[in-house]
């Protein structure tokens, strides 16, 4: 009977972590597999205790679905087949880096950026985006083709799929479709839309969070939820109404939001938690 219980508890501790590791973050620490979420410099557990990176310990990164790998030897930025978590830059090369590379390797079939156009037409080759939100692809000739929403209905930059989305718009002057990243692939789609800030330069946050680039300027970062026929923009107004329309029939969620256990910050994971019912 005691043998019975043991096995019982370990199976369902085992199957609670396996859980955690499918919805949040996790490092590698010492061997030790370790749950919670990456945040710029420092990974936080799920008991609020706070890891430093880099850290010569912590040799492996899961953040949101992609698995980075410590590195300590020169590396070149540019290389287009590995991604990067987090770049600590010798100050002698800008190009260089000798210090700590949390890098993913992308695999060979992703390698290569492409575009599809509304005629579905394919091309193949390597995608930018400015700050001005224009984009434009550089294909295996060398040719350079700008492109918005109006011909291109999909992308793929460094593995990761962008759609052509009519949405509803984030604040006055914005678009009425846009390139939206995909983040989360399931039952219910979690989006990303990125928007130049309208404090460039000023590095203030806004509800749903700002991104520095080159040039002291700076992306706002909006989430769209896809349920079915259901889609629409999450924000902080009204957050918990808007995700129990979105993603209904789940009390366990709608009560861990309650909770505060998730919220706009933390939309990602809410939704790999919503996908794993």
């Amino acid at each position: 009977m005691k043998k019975n219980l043991l096995l019982f508890l370990l199976i369902f501790i085992n199957i609670g972590i396996y859980s955690q590791t499918k919805i949040y973050d996790y490092i590698v620490n010492n061997n030790d597999t370790i749950v919670g979420i990456y945040s710029g410099n420092s990974f936080l557990d799920l008991n609020k205790k706070v890891y430093e990176l880099p850290n010569e310990k912590i040799n492996t990164i899961k953040h949101k679905d992609i698995i980075y790998t410590l590195r300590n030897e020169y590396f070149e930025t540019s290389n287009d087949s590995i991604v990067y978590l987090e770049i600590f830059e010798s100050p002698n090369n800008p190009f260089k880096s000798k210090k700590s590379i949390y890098a993913h390797d992308l695999k060979i079939d992703l390698i290569d950026d492409y575009m599809i156009t509304k005629n579905n037409d394919t091309i193949f080759g390597q995608v930018s985006r400015s700050i001005f939100n224009k984009y434009k692809i550089i294909d295996k000739t060398g040719k350079k083709t700008h492109f918005g929403t109006k011909k291109v209905k999909e992308f793929r930059k460094d593995g990761v799929k962008f759609f052509n989305k009519k949405k509803r718009k984030v604040r006055l002057g914005d678009k009425k479709y846009g390139f939206l990243k995909l983040l989360v692939d399931g039952n219910a789609k979690l989006y990303e839309y990125s928007i130049l800030a309208q404090n460039r330069g000023m590095g203030i946050s806004s509800n749903n969070g700002v991104s520095m680039i080159n040039g002291g300027s700076s992306y706002e970062s909006h989430y769209y939820i896809e349920n079915g026929n259901n889609f629409d923009l999450v924000n902080s107004n009204r957050f918990y109404q808007i995700i129990k329309r979105l993603l209904p029939e789940n009390e366990k969620l709608h009560s861990k939001i309650r909770n505060k256990e998730f919220n706009l910050n933390t939309i990602f994971y809410l939704v790999k938690y919503y996908n794993l019912k």
